[in-house]
């Protein structure tokens, strides 16, 4: 690290005045007196409690800082950011304008587990990163992950949330109050922290694993899918996801993955039951669309403007509510390509109005966002591979990333999602 500084002889101040390389190879801490701020990389940073930490900095590189008062420059300089541990690969194919950074919840296997990347798309680079699970690293994956303005609340490893800001300071932690698995999503909504969670049901003559949502804000369980259907149906078998958290036998019968805020309700998907339910405010089921087959069933019937267009969901995931009150969802699908759609709801008829196709079948997790521009984002969790679309449909490029190590595509990238309101 190379780190020069001149400090302006008019200006009296007891604190030290400069900016070194911290802990993480992507920070700066500067150091400086009250009113104080920090120029660099282009951004502005206030000095609060006698440093500023600036952030999201490419690796390997000369950053030029200065450290301004009322009274003038106090220090300026030059420090060189570290290099990343290894960690991923990031390879861009096409462009992805419109894009920004990306937040990718991530899962090396033994390397470092429970990691949360921020990555420059355009200029694939690794601008920011944090091991979630610290010395539990080698034993702890990240099963989810929210972002609130700059700050990142993630699920890890079944048993606890944290968050954490881009400076690195921890804001919190959940446990869920039962003891019950965490798993898949969380939501933040009037100041509450929600997720999924799991159980098995009591009620069932085999152990069939149902799911609910829990506040973890206020240590409740607020709603639980037992209480309004009984297991039954679907093409399931003892064994998969919930064998660690429930013993040998365990039946993944309903397997919620999604948790979205929908007014005063919620929009939960179930991908083994091929099926999205919408919970009204006091939690009750107020509708389901469903494939025909469900054991859910659907009430709606299902109608296309999109020629060829299954008209079905199989294995979705990361439902959400569009502005104009459509219905986003990641189709994953078993047979065939993966794909976006984009489903309007009009009385009993569900109408599937755009899609979005991938080369490839995305068999596990996944998720999708809309740009400003009627673009999409998708994520095919699977292969490590984000592809961005134009509203059209053509393809306007691809991130791909994997493990540095391994050599393997990153199969826990969970979500990608497109960051704004960042420094």
């Amino acid at each position: 690290m190379t780190s020069t500084t001149s400090t302006a002889p008019a200006v009296d101040t007891a604190t030290d005045v400069s900016c070194q390389r911290a802990d993480n190879p992507l920070r700066l801490q500067c150091d400086g007196p009250p009113g104080a701020w920090v120029v660099a990389d282009g951004r502005e940073w206030p000095v609060v409690d006698g440093f500023a930490t600036v952030t999201l900095l490419p690796p390997r590189t000369e950053i030029e800082w200065t450290i301004h008062a009322p009274e003038g420059v106090l220090a300026e300089g030059t420090t060189k950011t570290g290099r990343l541990p290894a960690l991923v690969d990031v390879e861009l194919s096409g462009s992805l304008p419109g894009v920004g950074l990306l937040g990718l919840p991530i899962d090396c296997g033994t390397l470092l587990a429970a990691l949360v990347l921020v990555v420059d798309p355009v200029a694939p680079e690794v601008l920011w990163y944090e091991d979630l699970a610290g010395d539990e690293g080698l034993r702890q994956t990240v099963i989810g992950a929210t972002w609130v303005g700059t700050d990142v609340w993630a699920i890890v490893g079944r048993e606890s949330v944290v968050g954490v800001s881009l400076d690195g300071v921890v804001l919190g932690r959940f446990e869920h109050p039962a003891g019950l698995p965490l798993h898949h999503d969380l939501v933040w909504r009037d100041d509450r922290l929600f997720s999924l969670d799991a159980e098995v049901d009591p009620t069932a003559p085999e152990r069939w694993v149902t799911d609910g949502i829990v506040d973890l804000t206020s240590a409740e369980r607020t709603w639980a899918l037992r209480d309004h259907v009984s297991p039954a149906g679907g093409d399931v078998l003892p064994g998969g996801y919930w064998e660690s958290a429930f013993g040998p036998g365990a039946i993944d019968w309903s397997h919620a993955n999604t948790l979205a805020a929908d007014g005063d309700g919620w929009l939960v998907s179930f991908r083994h039951l091929d099926a999205i339910a919408r919970l009204d405010a006091d939690g009750g089921i107020d509708w389901v669309l469903g494939a025909p087959d469900s054991p859910l069933g659907s009430d709606f019937t299902w109608a296309t403007e999109v020629p060829g267009a299954a008209l079905d969901l199989r294995g979705q995931h990361h439902a959400t509510r569009l502005p104009d009150g459509s219905i986003g969802v990641f189709d994953n699908r078993v047979s065939s390509s993966s794909r976006v759609l984009k489903i309007r709801l009009d009385g009993d008829t569900a109408t599937i109005t755009d899609v979005w196709t991938l080369d490839r079948t995305c068999l596990v997790q996944g998720g999708a966002y809309w740009l400003d521009d009627g673009g999409v984002v998708a994520t095919c969790s699977s292969d490590g591979l984000i592809v961005a679309f134009d509203a059209d449909g053509s393809e306007r490029g691809r991130l791909s990333v994997s493990c540095s190590l391994t050599e393997r595509p990153a199969r826990g990238l969970i979500r990608a999602t497109p960051l704004s309101g960042l420094p």
